[in-house]
C-alpha cells in the first residue's frame, strides 16, 4: 500500500511466480535433470558450437559476411543468447550468496525471501527468452530458401524487411511528433495519455483501431485538436501507410523479375531442386562417389581465371595440351567410325541397303575388322604418329582459337610435374593469371605508353612531398637504352648508304639494258636487210 500526497491509501499487489529451479543450476541438476537443465546445456552446447561456425565464416568471407541478410539475423540471435546466459549466470551468483534462498531453506514458508533486486533481472530474461525464440523461428525462412516453391517469398521479406526497417527510422520521426503534440496538449494523468511513451504506442497503433481519442475529441473550443488529427490522417495514413504498401509490391515486382531473369538465363541442364541435388550428392559421398571436388576458393580463383589462351601459354605446355587434344579427338573419330562400321556390317548381313554401300570397301573393312595383325599394324601405326605429333609444336593457326579450361591446366599439372616445374606453379590458377594476355584489342603500345605516364606521374607526386628518388638500376638501364638507340640509328644509316648503293647499280643495270636491247634491235634490221640484199 502506498500513502500519496493527497491523502488517502493505495493498495497494490504485484506478484511474480517463478520456479525454484531458476535460482540455482545445482536444484536445477537435482531436481529437473531431464528438463531444464538438458534443455540448458544443449541450449548451450548449440549455441557455441554455433557461435564458432558463425567466427569461422567471417574469417573465411571478411566484410562480405555482414552483406547477408540472414547472416545479421544469426549474429542477432547469438548476442540475444549470449545476454540471456550472462544474466542467468548472474542470478545463479547472486542467489548462491543469499543463505535464505539456499535449496534447503527455500521450501520453509516461514522463511522471508529476499528476491526483489532478483526480479528486474528475471523477468529481462523471461523477454530475451520470447525475443529468442522469435529469432529463431524467423531463422527458420533461411532454410526455406533450399526449396523453388518458397525461395520467392523469402526473397521478397528480405528486401521488404530491409527497405521498411529503413523507411520505419522516418515513420517514427513523425509518429513521435504527434505523440509530442498530443501529450503536451492534452495529456492526462491517467489512461494511456499519462505520458510520452504510452503516447507514442497509442499513436503508432491507431491506424489498426482500438484507441480512444475520446481526451483529445472532447475538447470544447480548441482548434489544435481538429488541426493535429487532420495532419496526423493526411501524414500517416493516407501517406505513411501507402508508401508502405508501395515498398512491398515494389520489392515483390523487383524480386520476382530478378529470379524470372535469372531462371531464363541459366544454361541447359543448370536446373534443378537444391535439397535434392543435396541429398544426392551427399548419398554419393557416403557410397565413395564424389561429386563436388575439393579446391578452395583460393584455387578455383575468379571469372577471369577460368581460361586462357592456348597461345599464351609455354610452348611444352601448349604442346602437350593439343598433343592430348588431338589424341582424344582420333579416339572419338575412331570410335564413330567403329560404330559406323558395325552399322554397315548389321545393314550387309540383314541384307538392308546394300545397293548404296561399296561391296569392296565393305569387304575390305570386315576383312580389317576381323584381322588381328592387320589392327596390330595399325595400332603401331597410330603409336607412331601420335609419338610424332607428341613432339610437334602446333603453328599459331593451329592453336588460334582454342581456349584451355583452368580444371583441365590443373589436371596436366598434376599428372606431368615436369609442366609444373616449367610454369613454376603447380596451381592452374596461378599459370592463367601469370601468362594470360590481355584480350581488349588495345593498340600494345598505347597501353605501355599510358603506364609509362602514369608511373611518371607518381613519381612526379612523390617527389613533390620532398622525396628525392634515385635509383642506380634506372640510371643503367637508360644508359643501355641511349647505346640502343645510338646502335640501332647507325644500323639504319648503314642500311640506308648500302639500299642507295643497290638502286644506283640498279639504274645503271636499267640503263645499260635499255642500251642493249637497242643495240640487239639494230642488229636484227641490219641482219635483214642484208637477208634481203643477198637473196637471188
Amino acid at each position: 500500500f502506498e500513502f500519496p500526497a493527497a491523502g488517502g491509501v493505495l493498495i497494490r499487489q504485484e506478484a511474480f511466480p517463478f520456479r525454484a529451479v531458476q535460482l540455482s543450476l545445482a536444484l536445477m541438476a537435482a531436481d529437473d535433470f531431464g528438463g531444464s537443465f538438458v534443455y540448458l546445456v544443449l541450449t548451450c552446447g548449440f549455441s557455441l558450437l554455433f557461435a564458432i561456425y558463425n567466427a569461422w565464416l567471417i574469417y573465411k568471407n571478411g566484410l562480405r559476411f555482414f552483406t547477408y541478410f540472414w547472416s545479421n539475423v544469426d549474429l542477432l540471435s547469438l548476442v540475444v543468447c549470449a545476454w540471456m546466459l550472462l544474466l542467468k549466470i548472474q542470478i545463479f551468483q547472486v542467489a548462491d550468496t543469499l543463505p535464505n534462498l539456499t535449496p534447503e531453506a527455500i521450501s520453509d514458508p516461514e522463511m522471508f525471501y529476499p528476491v526483489g533486486f532478483l526480479v528486474p533481472n528475471m523477468e529481462l530474461v523471461m523477454g530475451l527468452q520470447a525475443l529468442l525464440g522469435l529469432i529463431t523461428w524467423l531463422r527458420v525462412m533461411k532454410y526455406l530458401t533450399l526449396s523453388r516453391t518458397f525461395l520467392p517469398f523469402v526473397r521478397v521479406f528480405e528486401r521488404c524487411f530491409i527497405a521498411l526497417i529503413k523507411y520505419s527510422a522516418l515513420l517514427s520521426v513523425s509518429l513521435f511528433g504527434f505523440a509530442v503534440a498530443i501529450y503536451i496538449g492534452f495529456g492526462t494523468e491517467a489512461g494511456i495519455y499519462n505520458s510520452i511513451w504510452s503516447t507514442f504506442v497509442a499513436v503508432a497503433t491507431a491506424p489498426a483501431g482500438g484507441v480512444d481519442l475520446g481526451p483529445v475529441i472532447d475538447k470544447n473550443n480548441s482548434l489544435v485538436a481538429p488541426i493535429i488529427l487532420f495532419s496526423y490522417i493526411i501524414v500517416v495514413v493516407l501517406l505513411v501507410l501507402t508508401t508502405f504498401n508501395a515498398i512491398q509490391i515494389d520489392s515483390y515486382s523487383v524480386t520476382t523479375y530478378e529470379l524470372l531473369t535469372l531462371k531464363r538465363h541459366k544454361a541447359p541442364g543448370s536446373g534443378g531442386d537444391p535439397t535434392i541435388i543435396f541429398i544426392w550428392t551427399y548419398l554419393n559421398a557416403l557410397k565413395g562417389v564424389k561429386l563436388v571436388g575439393k579446391e578452395t576458393n583460393e584455387d578455383i580463383g575468379g571469372p577471369e581465371d577460368q581460361i586462357i589462351a592456348l597461345s599464351s601459354l609455354p610452348e611444352p605446355v601448349a604442346a602437350k595440351y593439343y598433343y592430348v587434344r588431338r589424341k582424344m579427338e582420333r579416339m572419338k573419330e575412331r570410335a564413330l567410325g567403329k560404330i559406323e562400321d558395325q552399322k554397315k556390317q548389321k545393314l550387309i548381313e540383314a541384307g538392308i541397303g546394300l545397293e548404296n554401300l561399296d561391296l569392296d570397301e565393305a569387304k575390305q573393312r570386315r576383312k580389317s575388322t576381323n584381322s588381328a595383325l592387320a589392327l596390330q599394324d595399325q595400332a603401331d601405326l597410330e603409336d607412331l604418329e601420335d609419338l610424332e605429333e607428341e613432339e610437334k609444336m602446333p603453328t599459331s593457326q593451329e592453336m588460334a582459337g582454342i581456349m584451355v579450361n583452368r580444371v583441365q591446366l590443373q589436371r596436366m599439372l598434376d599428372e606431368d610435374p615436369k609442366l609444373a616445374e616449367i610454369c613454376s606453379s603447380n596451381k592452374a590458377v596461378d599459370v592463367v593469371r601469370r601468362f594470360r594476355v590481355d584480350q581488349t584489342g588495345d593498340d600494345p603500345f598505347e597501353v605501355v605508353a599510358r603506364l609509362q605516364a602514369s608511373v611518371a606521374s607518381k613519381l612526379a607526386e612523390i617527389e613533390g612531398f620532398g622525396t628525392d628518388l634515385s635509383f642506380d638500376e634506372v640510371e643503367t638501364l637508360r644508359v643501355m637504352s641511349q647505346e640502343l638507340h645510338s646502335a640501332l640509328t647507325e644500323s639504319q644509316k648503314e642500311w640506308r648508304a648500302e639500299l642507295l648503293s643497290v638502286l644506283q647499280l640498279a639504274s645503271l643495270l636499267s640503263t645499260a639494258l635499255i642500251d642493249l636491247t637497242k643495240k640487239i634491235e639494230q642488229v636484227q634490221l641490219n641482219h635483214t636487210e642484208l637477208a634481203i640484199r643477198a637473196a637471188p
